[in-house]
C-alpha cells in the first residue's frame, strides 16, 4: 500500500534507511514486455549489498538477484533482473540489505528500462604485448544480454606500426575467442598495447 509507482524507463536513488528496511516499488507491464532491473549501489561506493527482488501482487517471488555477473567485475554485489512478463498487469520490485542492514551510507541507484537485446565483451588481459618476430593471442569472452544471439565482429585498430591482428568472429552460439596479434621481424619500435 506503501509502494512508490514507477511509471516508463527511469532511474530512482534511494536509501535503506534503518536495519530491516525495503523499498518497495509498483510497476506495470504489458504482457509480452522484457524489463531490466538494475541496482547500482557497491558501484558508486555505497556499503549497501543489495537484494533486488521481483513480485507479483499476491507477494509470490517471480525473480531475485543478489550478485549479478558483469564483465571485468569479479566481486559486483550490485543486482540485475531481465524479466519477461507472462501477463499484462501491476508488479512489485523491491530493493533491501541482504543482511538486513541499513544506514545513511546504504544508497542505491534503480534503473528500470526496457530489456533489448545486447552484449558486452571482456579481454583476458589490459595490456597485451608481443616481441618482434612472434604471435601472441589476445582472449575475448562475450556476455550476452535479453536473447542476444548475433555474431561478433572484433577489430582492434590503432596498433604500433609493424603489428597486425586477425579480425575474430565470435558466432552466435559461442561466448569466447582469441585475436592472433603477429609482429614483423624487421627493426620496428615495440610498444604495449591500449
Amino acid at each position: 500500500a506503501q509502494s512508490e509507482r514507477l511509471n516508463g524507463a527511469l532511474t530512482v536513488n534511494g536509501r535503506i534507511g534503518r536495519d530491516g528496511d525495503e523499498d518497495l516499488f509498483r510497476i506495470s507491464a504489458e504482457a509480452g514486455a522484457s524489463l531490466a532491473f538494475q541496482v547500482d549501489a557497491e558501484k558508486y561506493g555505497s556499503v549497501l549489498d543489495s537484494s533486488l527482488t521481483l513480485l507479483d501482487t499476491t507477494g509470490k517471488v517471480l525473480a531475485s538477484n543478489d550478485d549479478a555477473k558483469w564483465p571485468g567485475r569479479a566481486l559486483n554485489r550490485d543486482g540485475l533482473i531481465n524479466f519477461k512478463f507472462k501477463d499484462k498487469g501491476d508488479y512489485f520490485v523491491k530493493v533491501s540489505s541482504l543482511y538486513r542492514r541499513g544506514g545513511p551510507d546504504h544508497v542505491y541507484r534503480l534503473t528500470v528500462q526496457p530489456a533489448t537485446p545486447d552484449f558486452m565483451l571482456s579481454l583476458s588481459t589490459d595490456r597485451p604485448s608481443v616481441q618482434r618476430g612472434e604471435k601472441g593471442k589476445i582472449g575475448v569472452s562475450v556476455s550476452r544480454f535479453n536473447e542476444f544471439k548475433g555474431e561478433v565482429r572484433v577489430q582492434i585498430a590503432g596498433l604500433p606500426e609493424g603489428v597486425t591482428a586477425k579480425d575474430l568472429v565470435i558466432p552466435g552460439d559461442k561466448e569466447s575467442g582469441s585475436i592472433e596479434l603477429e609482429a614483423a621481424g624487421s627493426e620496428f619500435k615495440v610498444a604495449a598495447i591500449r
